[in-house]
């Protein structure tokens, strides 16, 4: 694959999301980088040949994986692979019980999901299943499962625009979908208070759904716990504008979380909620795409908390605007607080070699 290929790739991937909305009908989104790739692409490619160029960079990105390992604070991929399940399952209850008995411990539970959904390795399944064999009584593998099924999905959907979907890419999605759906009710049949699988099934229903199943979950998920950070996190993607929602609702959801985060402050980032979906309008949805205006919104999120969302999405406008410089900064960022993530490696790899001239 050449390297203008690879790159642009990525550029669609992040800047031409799109989804259905509730009707069904995919909004317009653009990808204002592909074409400038393209062209200093196949200025690169003829100094170096294309093979060695897209090498390098996946060399770079496989460093940059492997040196974010450290800021990895749980051994669960390895235990997985060496099917220490006993070990997973145990990790798992505990994990969901100290943050069922203080909802601040929320983070320690998320930080495994996190790293679970962000694995995507196709391999991984059998593994999965075996575990699930092993505790079918008991609701961490169905809920770990589910996790891992939720971000396969994610992978075999891709990020372009849903119009631009292959058939094979829409069934698989479907496909996996169905899988975390059926895993993540089996966990709650077995344990209805797990607020995490309420987070994923919004996560999962934003895709496809209308906008009342995705309140159904949110209704759910706050009815036992209306500090959950993820839930509403979740939620408020399903009203972003890029997922055919408006701002005004978004909105009016922010100010009712305002009073909760006196108890919990890591909700005080949602604020900025707002900023950061005019921010995507003007990245994303206007044609021309207003980049400057977008990383001020994007500057005006970030004011309130910080998110790695938020200096993902900036660090790509950055990229847009040839800010290179600053776009390692905001990538740098965001990897530290969501380093399992491939997606925000390859466009830190990205950025780098635009910043030093590659």
């Amino acid at each position: 694959m050449q390297y203008s290929r690879f790159i642009c790739t990525l550029l669609l991937a992040a800047l031409g999301l799109a989804v259905t909305n509730c009707s069904g009908v995919p909004p317009t989104y653009i990808a204002p980088l592909a074409a400038a790739s393209i062209q200093r692409g196949r200025a690169a490619t003829h100094a170096t040949g294309p093979d060695q160029k897209t090498d390098a960079i996946q060399q770079d990105i496989a460093a940059s994986i492997l040196q974010a390992q450290s800021l990895i604070k749980n051994d669960v991929i390895p235990r997985l692979y060496a099917k220490d399940f006993a070990h997973l399952n145990q990790l798992l209850s505990d994990l969901q019980a100290h943050y069922a008995n203080d909802f601040l411990r929320e983070s320690d539970l998320y930080a495994v999901l996190t790293t679970i959904a962000d694995l995507r390795d196709p391999k991984a399944e059998s593994y999965f299943n075996e575990w699930v064999q092993r505790f079918s009584v008991a609701y961490p593998a169905y809920l770990a499962r589910g996790v891992y099924y939720t971000g396969m999905g994610w992978e075999a959907r891709g990020m372009k625009p849903f119009k631009d979907l292959k058939t094979e890419e829409i069934e698989g999605m479907k496909t996996y979908f169905q899988k975390a759906i059926r895993d993540l009710e089996r966990a709650l049949d077995i344990n209805p208070h797990l607020v995490p699988c309420y987070a994923y099934l919004i996560n999962i229903h934003m895709n496809f759904s209308p906008q009342y199943i995705i309140d159904s979950y949110k209704d759910k998920a706050f009815e036992i716990d209306p500090y959950n950070v993820t839930a509403r996190w979740n939620y408020i993607l399903s009203l972003t504008p890029l997922w055919g929602d408006n701002i005004a609702k978004l909105e009016s959801f922010i100010k009712e979380t305002i009073p909760y985060m006196t108890r919990n402050p890591k909700l005080q980032f949602i604020e900025g909620a707002a900023a950061f979906a005019k921010g995507e309008i003007k990245a994303y949805l206007e044609k021309p795409p207003k980049f400057a205006e977008a990383i001020q919104y994007y500057t005006e999120a970030i004011s309130f908390g910080d998110h790695w969302r938020y200096y993902w999405r900036r660090g790509l406008v950055y990229i847009a605007n040839k800010q290179y410089r600053e776009a390692v900064s905001d990538l740098d960022k965001a990897v530290q607080m969501r380093p399992s993530d491939r997606s925000v490696h390859q466009f830190l790899v990205h950025a780098r070699r635009r910043t030093a001239g590659s």
